[in-house]
């Protein structure tokens, strides 16, 4: 439980001491009805009534002592000498009493797991930079965001148009608890489409959620207005544009809401798709986040005609790091937008192989052709840029330039062509 799945079971010993009695009779119960039934039918079938009864009260009995507060609760990845010396330590307890030796080397394995276990949380890790992680998600976006002091943004959380894969619970909780996180100050979702918001209802069940950000747009899908219902029931629901949030300081890092404003009037001419309005991807909430010298857009799905109301709105929008708009189509990253931003680095969350074809070649080009160095989800897997607000460091997690240190980015030449970086310092190793 702990080195596969980061939980501590402490309600192991107590839910077994009942269960196991329960559970005993189920597999004798069982095998005798298979027989009796082919004997006497009305005996099997009292049989198998019998143990129908006895699972649905083992059942029961699981169901209610998981459900118990602190059950099991979430440590994150646990390292495999902290697992082994768990096991040591409690084969050292039945020999308390025989003598000193042991008695003191329970006592003291179990303080140092105790210890080990609750250090990250005590004294978690990122801290003294801005940390923004672009999760793989396949094709959708979240952006997991780790201010200086700690303070922690989750912007989407990727989703599916299916029902049959939650990508909230599959794979951004799970990296989530592997960040030692357990509380988000701030969910946002960037508009009402399911490859970015569908996988934030599990973070706001599971989590301890302080606000919620969205753009107030009309509810035109059951999974949204869930959505939404579990924020304002939970008191933390923010329509951040009909508020008029322009500026926030976070831990000393300036956010800026850029898009949409009640001056926004988009087309909407598209042909919408069951469920939604495609002019939401104009409406998308576009955040940006400077620290020092350094800066991120968040650009959510805008397509052309939301780049050029930001263009023409006279909107700085210069970044070092860009998530690319609506994953690299060919509806998004015009050239006016791309000259107005600027950027360094460009990131795009894309699924490999995925069937709209994104990104576009020509998009690709286009970024390559503007001196941005290219990063992809579906071949670099999770991205993780850290910054002091001056130097900048990356890390990827997939493909064959994976870097499982991160690795210093230079910031002082054309990035067309950039190979060489240098070691990042020790202090930002996470």
């Amino acid at each position: 439980m702990l080195f596969y799945f980061g939980r501590v079971p402490l309600i192991a010993p107590l839910a077994n001491i009942v269960i196991i009695p329960m559970a005993s009779p189920a597999v004798p119960l069982g095998l005798a009805a298979l027989f009796v039934t082919q004997l006497v039918q009305p005996l099997g079938d009292i049989l198998l009534y019998l143990t129908g009864m006895n699972m649905r009260l083992l059942y029961a009995l699981v169901r209610l002592f998981a459900g118990m507060p602190y059950a099991a609760p979430r440590i994150g990845p646990v390292a495999l000498p902290v697992t082994m010396l768990a096991y040591g330590t409690l084969l050292l307890f039945p020999h308390v009493r025989s003598g000193r030796l042991a008695r003191w080397g329970a006592v003291g394995g179990a303080a140092l797991v105790g210890l080990l276990l609750s250090w990250p949380w005590v004294f978690p890790a990122g801290r003294g930079g801005l940390q923004v992680t672009f999760l793989d998600v396949g094709q959708g976006e979240a952006a997991f965001i780790r201010f200086p002091q700690g303070t922690t943004m989750l912007i989407d959380g990727g989703g599916s148009y299916r029902d049959d894969f939650d990508v909230g619970e599959r794979v951004v909780a799970p990296f989530l608890w592997q960040q030692r996180v357990r509380r988000v100050d701030y969910v946002v979702a960037s508009h009402p489409h399911p490859d970015h918001a569908k996988g934030l209802l599990f973070v706001l069940k599971d989590f301890r959620v302080r606000h919620f950000w969205d753009n107030g747009a009309p509810l035109r899908s059951a999974w949204y207005r869930a959505l939404r219902e579990e924020a304002m029931r939970r008191g933390i629901y923010q329509d951040v544009v009909a508020e008029g949030l322009a500026t926030a300081a976070l831990d000393g890092v300036r956010v800026e809401l850029l898009h949409p404003t009640a001056a926004f009037q988009p087309l909407g001419s598209r042909r919408p798709r069951a469920g939604e309005d495609r002019a939401e991807n104009d409406h998308s909430l576009v955040l940006k986040l400077t620290y020092g010298h350094t800066s991120f857009l968040f650009p959510g799905d805008i397509e052309r005609e939301g780049e050029d109301f930001l263009v023409h709105a006279g909107r700085d929008m210069r970044a070092t790091i860009l998530k690319a708009p609506h994953h690299g189509s060919l509806t998004s990253s015009g050239e006016t937008f791309l000259r107005a931003v600027d950027p360094r680095f460009v990131v795009f969350s894309v699924q490999r192989d995925n069937r709209f074809g994104h990104p576009a070649p020509a998009i690709l080009a286009r970024y390559e052709a503007a001196g941005a160095r290219v990063f992809r989800t579906d071949q670099d897997g999770a991205i993780t840029f850290q910054t002091d607000g001056h130097a900048l460091w990356v890390a990827t997690h997939a493909g064959p330039q994976a870097s499982p240190r991160p690795q210093l980015l230079p910031l002082d030449t054309p990035q067309a062509g950039v190979r060489g970086r240098s070691p990042v310092p020790a202090a930002f190793t996470p």
